[in-house]
């Protein structure tokens, strides 16, 4: 898949590992820690910063926290950014500066408490 539009859905993900759908696969939650997606053929020229939407939910005492990382070409491939640090609606993270561009696999790993993800969002950074 070639990017078109700045937001992927997470229903476009694939080889997911220790992650559940939804009926409708409009929000994926993360089930244990290791949790990872793919996003086949992505298209990372002049994207600088990555935006993970998180999916409304039940409401913890405490604000959830963790580590998103994401990878180029495998779940253990070039780390091409990462979040830590708590959850909100919306965690953003810069692509490491001349890492990559051109089309790419990404794979997304998880580790700390469960999320519920919506989509990702690809931009330009500010």
């Amino acid at each position: 898949m070639i990017l078109r539009n700045p937001v992927v859905p997470i229903s476009l993900a694939d080889q997911v590992k220790e992650m559940g759908f939804n009926n409708d696969s409009t929000m994926a939650f993360v089930r244990n820690a290791g949790a990872s997606f793919r996003l086949k053929e992505i298209d990372l020229t002049g994207i600088k910063q990555i935006e993970i939407i998180r999916a409304g939910g039940r409401n913890a005492g405490t604000p959830p926290s963790g580590t998103i990382e994401m990878h180029a070409n495998a779940p253990d491939g070039f780390l091409l950014g990462k979040f830590s640090g708590e959850y909100t609606d919306k965690m953003s993270f810069n692509i490491t500066p001349g890492s990559v561009s051109g089309i790419k696999d990404l794979y997304l790993v998880f580790n700390g408490a469960p999320i519920r993800i919506k989509a990702i969002r690809f931009g330009e950074g500010d």
